[in-house]
């Protein structure tokens, strides 16, 4: 099967959509698929190149910072990304055309299906969708609302990571919740290894730093807590400064924060091994590409009761309820003082990820969408 992959994030640059990404374009390959990956253009990073099998090629955008991309930015990929793709796709025959993001790589979709006859499917990811985190994108979507309802309804399937993501789909769009199928994220096995001798009194915390993503509660807890595990926090966002500007008041000494981080470097792998608790305090989430991997590394995890995240952890982890610093603290004492325990739930955790959300198993149900979208 030929499949033609498009997302404006892709690593070197962007977040957790960039990982699945590559993850799924690697185990398609594994898997004697062929992969073409049209993405974002970055500083020196090469226009073209082939990893692990994958062909990437890179279309310029002027992106300026690799953990983000801007309105202006995504608009340019587009602009050169359609002469390109009408090239690519005259001198090669693709099966299926699988864009990550309704917006703004579904246009790019759209337009193929249009002008060359196609088929699409889309992996939502949240912020592409309305509601889900309106303060990064309100007025795109505004914008663009009747563009968004052609994307989605002319779209063979659209694949929601979580049961959330497909219901608010569902209400933003009324494309009917038949042709929207749930694919878990995956986590791939080899990136972490887990070895309880070399876990530190440490905490972790990742993610992009909005409001809704919940990191101030975490910060509340520890300003009320009898706590003195050094706090890591990774990612970056707006609320980055409000939330280092609280952890300044409370003069709180044991939080650091990491910034935006390459997930295939040192540091980044360094502290989901070494960390013993993971904490995801999030008043909403799809599905945690961070949650997936602290598993993998074996973390004790405490996560906000919000979406799947109780069916993915199936018991391997403390639930608390969105924004309640008070239950984050509780369920951070019971870890805290019982490192046997937190142990034993980090095992657990990085168990249940290895059976139920493997690449390998998950790529087989998009190998099955694929088909689902050619038949069609």
């Amino acid at each position: 099967m030929k499949i033609l992959m498009l997302n404006y994030e892709f690593p070197p640059i962007g977040g957790g959509a960039g990982v699945v990404t590559y993850d799924l374009s690697r185990e398609l390959v594994r898997l004697d698929h062929e992969v073409t990956v049209v993405t974002m253009a970055f500083k020196s990073l090469p226009r073209k190149e082939t990893i692990e099998g994958i062909k990437i090629y890179r279309i310029p955008s002027l992106r300026s910072r690799k953990n983000i991309s801007f309105l202006p930015e995504m608009f340019l990929y587009l602009l050169f990304a359609i002469p390109f793709l009408l090239k690519i796709t005259s001198r090669k025959k693709f099966d299926v055309v699988h864009a990550h993001f309704i917006v703004p790589t579904g246009m790019l979709a759209y337009l193929l299906y249009k002008l060359k006859n196609l088929p699409y499917l889309i992996t939502a990811h949240g912020s592409d969708v309305p509601r889900h985190n309106p303060k990064r994108f309100k007025f795109q979507h505004r914008l663009i609302g009747p563009l968004f309802m052609i994307i989605i309804k002319n779209a063979k399937r659209i694949i929601a990571p979580s049961t959330y993501l497909k219901n608010l789909i569902n209400s933003v769009s009324r494309v009917g919740s038949d042709n929207i199928k749930v694919i878990p994220n995956g986590i791939s096995l080899d990136k972490f290894k887990f070895d309880p001798s070399v876990k530190e009194k440490k905490i972790l915390s990742v993610g992009r730093i909005y409001r809704f993503k919940g990191f101030q509660y975490l910060i509340q807890t520890l300003k009320g807590a009898d706590i003195d595990w050094e706090v890591n926090i990774v990612g970056d966002g707006p609320y980055k400064e409000e939330v280092k500007r609280t952890v300044k008041a409370y003069g709180l000494k044991n939080v650091r924060f990491s910034g935006w981080l390459d997930r295939n470097s040192l540091e980044f792998k360094n502290l989901y091994e070494n960390s013993l608790i993971f904490v995801l305090p999030s008043l909403r989430e799809n599905l945690s590409i961070a949650l997936l991997e602290a598993m993998g590394a074996g973390l004790a995890i405490i996560s906000t009761d919000v979406a799947d995240c109780s069916k993915v952890l199936n018991g391997c982890g403390i639930l608390v309820a969105p924004g309640k610093p008070k239950e984050i603290e509780e369920a951070l004492l019971t870890l805290v003082n019982n490192v046997n325990y937190a142990l034993t739930m980090g095992e657990k955790a990085r168990k249940r990820v290895k059976t139920e959300y493997s690449w390998g198993r998950i790529t087989k149900q998009y190998v099955a969408a694929y088909n689902s979208v050619m038949e069609k």
